[in-house]
């Protein structure tokens, strides 16, 4: 907290809130105030652009301004600061509430499979927020609640009764992207002791497995497939054709499904 006093002798209290804003408290009688500016008589005029400390003489309020809003008993100082607290929370709601950013990708009409729905409700009920449904949707926001409230007891070094099960989840969905990670990066190595651009260093097992592969593709985007012969024809005529559809990951496998990649 620091007290300023302007050049009429009145006092101005600005107090650090634990959102990152500050409160200003003082005699605003006949104050100017615009959406930009603050201007009691007799100052401090404060405006958004500003470093406090440069206007109040005080070295702990090195906080940018970026707007006002008038409450009862004073002003609130909007800023840098509770943007980044806004930030951090939204972060973290991403990391730890990913599946709620799936609506694009997963519906009621097309869902996650019983497990994965199982496994994402598991860990919510651990953090005491609501479960959500097998197409994504969720009926409260508890979740982003729950990731202020972590947020801010961090901003003030303390522990919430659910910050070690949070920290543990969060190791763990860093541990299944990592995996994730590795398995998308060896589906998408070319398969070692081939030349990619020369079917003639394939087997036939990697021949058909890149026809089956590139048919699924065009299945899936509702598009007829080439005929297998003419994929094998331009495969051993157009080099960049060949690399294109070089095989890939487990395409060395008589099992191979091209709807699994």
């Amino acid at each position: 907290m620091e007290i300023f006093v302007n050049n009429y002798g009145d006092e101005f209290k600005f107090t650090k809130q634990k959102d990152g804003n500050i409160l200003w408290e003082g005699p605003f009688e006949n104050c100017k105030l615009g959406e930009s500016f603050v201007n009691p008589p007799g100052g401090p005029c404060i405006k958004v652009g500003q470093m406090i400390s440069h206007v109040i003489k005080s070295s702990d309020f090195n906080d940018m301004v970026q707007g006002f809003e008038k409450i009862d008993g004073g002003i609130i100082i909007q800023t840098n600061k509770s943007n980044s607290i806004k930030n951090s929370i939204e972060d973290l709601h991403q990391k730890l509430f990913s599946e709620e950013y799936c609506y694009m990708f997963v519906s009621d009409n097309d869902p996650w499979s019983e497990e994965h729905t199982a496994k994402l409700n598991r860990r919510r009920a651990q953090l005491g927020v609501s479960p959500i449904s097998s197409g994504g949707s969720t009926s409260d926001n508890l979740s982003m609640e729950f990731c202020e409230r972590e947020i801010k007891a961090a901003q003030s070094n303390e522990d919430t009764e659910y910050t070690k099960i949070m920290l543990e989840i969060l190791k763990e969905i860093q541990e299944e992207k990592l995996k994730l990670d590795e398995e998308i990066k060896a589906r998408s190595a070319v398969v070692k002791g081939i030349d990619p651009e020369d079917p003639r260093t394939w087997t036939e097992t990697m021949i058909n497995n890149s026809y089956e592969r590139m048919a699924a593709a065009d299945r899936w985007e509702l598009d007829t497939p080439m005929p297998f012969e003419d994929f094998k024809e331009q495969l051993f005529s157009d080099k960049d054709f060949a690399r294109s559809h070089a095989p890939r990951g487990k395409m060395n496998q008589d099992d191979y499904n091209p709807w699994a990649t």
